[in-house]
């Protein structure tokens, strides 16, 4: 059986080794990317089964990778949990929702259990 791959788009070290442990406890690949634009290439790259993204980076925000990969065949349908600092306002869910994420999650209102919970029922 192929070992599922999870991308993580996201410039924070500290959240990086988490979400790496985490992901790789669950016995996932992990692929990291610390910026949009290397976020970008690695889609094409390594076509992950998960991509956890965050909004605010630097070189290309979240919504625009989103908007990017998911104009594009091949990322029309990677599932994506956007994780972010970003209080969901009613401008940045109207931005971010359009490319359909599977779900939204602001980093200090979510528990590490319930994100790989999630993260677990994505890749089953």
């Amino acid at each position: 059986m192929n070992q599922k791959k999870i991308l993580i788009i996201e410039d924070e070290p500290n959240i990086i080794e988490i979400l790496r442990e985490m992901g790789t406890s669950l016995e996932y690949e992990i692929i990291e990317a610390r910026n949009g634009e290397d976020g970008l290439i690695s889609i094409q790259d390594n076509h992950p089964d998960l991509i956890i993204l965050d909004i605010m980076l630097p070189k290309k925000d979240g919504i625009a990778i989103l908007k990017e990969f998911r104009s594009q065949e091949s990322g029309k349908d990677i599932p994506v949990i956007v994780f972010t600092n970003l209080e969901p306002t009613d401008e940045i869910m109207a931005d971010v929702m359009k490319y359909q994420p599977i779900d939204y999650f602001v980093k200090s209102n979510i528990t590490l259990k319930d994100l790989r919970k999630k993260v677990s029922e994505m890749l089953q």
